[in-house]
């Protein structure tokens, strides 16, 4: 492989070769390019904010495209710009696309301006922001995207026991209840899967309160100027 990007990671065959097949069949002005790269990159540099639902919302707001296309875009964008290296260049990204056969040589050239764009706005807007980042979550995992769902869980008054008949069994609901599932994603492909009540969601939020007030304290102490903040 001639990239660093896919030296250190190999080209799965299925994902990638499904988003880029849908990425080749679209046709993207230079002004939609800006904006679809600048998209991806804002989502990835900004996960906090911009989980992927959100992103996905920004985007059909702003370009007329179908949410499976939009999906493919922020999918194969975004763990491509996570992983890109200051080394790698269009021409050795595209060799390497051609030399593992995800896709055929006439639908990469198709693809070749998305790659173009994305490569772009990581070379000109975000290099040094993503080095801070870099060097600020280099030592553990790093969240790449936070979602939640809330669900309501039925209370079975009378299960069914080991050894009684199916047959005649009615079960009846007590009542609901309610509870919070967050999954948080990590840099490392990884997901952390939570489920909360109200006192756990309590002491979470306890916690975060906690952790802002100190890591404004520790940026109080050698000045603003002089600290990435993770925030754009």
């Amino acid at each position: 492989m001639k990239s660093k990007l896919f030296r250190d990671n190999p080209p799965p065959a299925k994902g990638m070769s499904e988003d880029l097949d849908v990425i080749a069949g679209l046709k993207l002005s230079k002004e939609i390019l800006g904006v679809l790269s600048k998209s991806v990159s804002e989502y990835v540099l900004a996960p906090y904010a911009r989980s992927e639902s959100k992103a996905l919302e920004s985007l059909r707001q702003r370009v007329a495209l179908s949410p499976k296309e939009l999906e493919a875009i922020l999918r194969f964008g975004g763990n491509f710009l996570r992983k890109l290296d200051t080394s790698d260049t269009v021409d050795n990204i595209m060799a390497d696309l051609e030399t593992s056969a995800v896709l055929d040589i006439d639908k990469l050239k198709k693809v070749r301006p998305f790659i173009e764009a994305v490569v772009q706005e990581f070379e000109v807007s975000h290099h040094s922001q993503r080095l801070a980042q870099i060097t600020q979550q280099s030592t553990i995992d790093n969240i790449t995207g936070i979602e939640h769902t809330v669900d309501l869980r039925a209370v079975v008054a009378n299960s069914l026991r080991l050894g009684d008949s199916v047959d005649h069994y009615k079960p009846k609901v007590d009542k609901l209840v309610p509870a919070a599932i967050l999954r948080i994603k990590l840099s490392g492909d990884e997901e952390v899967v939570l489920q909360l009540d109200g006192f756990t969601l309590s002491v979470l939020q306890d916690e975060l309160i906690a952790i802002e007030r100190e890591l404004k304290a520790a940026i109080a102490l050698v000045g603003e100027d002089k600290v990435h903040s993770g925030r754009r």
